[in-house]
């Protein structure tokens, strides 16, 4: 069983940025942080120039205090399970009497330190190291589920604007004077009304939706709301690998590895409740002196006796729970692989289909007359590449969020 090591802050940074790679990033970029400068009085009217980049860099800057927090309380987890139980007590005890006419005085005095035996504190030791690697595997899926969410939000601004500007396009397209040689019949006159005003309504929906999806992803990313932003990229010619990275972090995925350090916490509970059954030894000096004054000096112990619970409920009750996490965390694993599988398969198939319809397309209107209706064709072709295209980011993120890569696997830029 392998358990999570601590990790160094580039690792984390590998981490948060993996998602970049397979979304066609420089690595350079992708490990740049960005910070959100508070907006001036003229933000709101000025676009924000925004890449995928910046918007991951966004996001990992808005979760850099909340990170470090989560940090400092695995470390301060570690540091108190490492402090050994040092606590010795103190008992004494003065008997002033009276003995025929004289005064006596009895006392005694004993410390004691209560020693753990069969290496208690080194599960318990065990045990505070799982919790911060819980800890911190809690804190690795929440970095990775913000930029899944960010990326997905960032592709679907992107998606909307496309269709808006294929709105557009096809109502100027609309709007265009028909070939003076063909005028147009009375009822093709209002049949033609009726088209451009559809298509308006396609337009204000097409622009309302793109407001919309920027507007999420802005409040994801703690940006004003409302402010126009100028994302950079476009799904029509982002430059998808053709085949999904291969090679894996050093760390497993953050899902597995919350898993992991469950199971060893579990296992280090186990060993305690074992280690346990040997009762801890209380002892220490001791030292005595009697109303005849006679004095003495030596040890006392004290240990309990297990009778009627010496511990075997307890320690199967770790057992099973033990049990029941390592075939959680076994499956859990198996799952991951096939999710891993399954999010390739599904990338490269839907990156074929879209490159080939893209292929297909541009050999279609090679050469081809420029009329109104072989442009209109055109459009709604685009619209298909469209949507294709959003399948393809999709996919990508999906395959981002199930599979751990190399930053440095890519290194296209958008």
């Amino acid at each position: 069983m392998h358990r999570p090591a601590r990790r160094a802050p580039a690792t984390i940074l590998a981490r948060t940025t993996a998602l970049a790679s397979v979304l066609a990033l420089p690595p350079v970029l992708a490990a740049t942080p960005v910070h959100a400068a508070a907006p001036g009085p003229r933000d709101l009217a000025t676009p924000r120039r925004l890449t995928l980049t910046q918007a991951l860099a966004l996001a990992r800057a808005e979760d850099a205090p909340l990170a470090a927090a989560d940090e400092r309380l695995a470390d301060a987890t570690t540091e108190a399970a490492r402090t050994y139980p040092f606590n010795p007590f103190v008992q004494f005890q003065v008997l002033p009497y009276t003995s025929a006419g004289a005064h006596l005085v009895a006392d005694y005095i004993l410390v004691m330190q209560t020693l753990e035996l069969g290496r208690q504190h080194r599960w318990r030791r065990a045990a505070g190291r799982a919790s911060a690697d819980q800890l911190r595997a809690a804190r690795d899926q929440a970095q990775l589920a913000e930029a899944v969410a960010v990326a997905r939000l960032f592709f679907a601004a992107l998606y909307q604007r496309g269709l808006h500007e294929l709105a557009r396009r096809r109502l100027a397209l609309a709007d265009e004077p028909p070939p003076p040689a063909v005028p147009p019949a009375a009822d093709q006159r209002v049949l033609d009304l009726l088209a451009r005003q559809a298509l308006r309504n396609d337009l204000e929906l097409a622009a309302l939706a793109r407001a919309d999806a920027e507007s999420l992803l802005a409040l994801r990313l703690r940006l004003p709301v409302g402010a126009p932003l100028d994302l950079v990229g476009d799904l029509g010619t982002w430059p998808w690998p053709r085949l999904p990275p291969a090679p894996l972090l050093d760390l497993p995925h953050p899902d597995l590895a919350a898993l992991d350090a469950a199971s060893a916490a579990a296992r280090a509970s186990w060993n305690l409740a074992r280690a346990a059954r040997i009762p801890s030894l209380a002892i220490g000096p001791y030292y005595q002196r009697s109303a005849a004054g006679d004095t003495s000096v030596g040890f006392r112990g004290q240990v309990e006796l297990p009778v009627l619970n010496a511990g075997r409920r307890l320690e199967r009750l770790r057992a099973a729970d033990l049990a029941r996490r390592e075939l959680a965390a076994a499956r859990a694993r198996e799952d991951q692989a096939r999710r891993a599988a399954l999010a390739r398969t599904r990338y490269a198939r839907l990156l074929t289909l879209a490159l080939g319809f893209r292929a297909d397309l541009d050999a279609a209107i090679a050469g081809a007359t420029d009329s109104l209706a072989l442009r209109d064709a055109h459009l709604r072709a685009e619209r298909v590449q469209l949507d294709l295209m959003f399948q393809v980011a999709q996919a990508a993120v999906d395959l981002g969020e199930s599979t751990d890569l190399q930053t440095d696997a890519l290194g296209l830029q958008p």
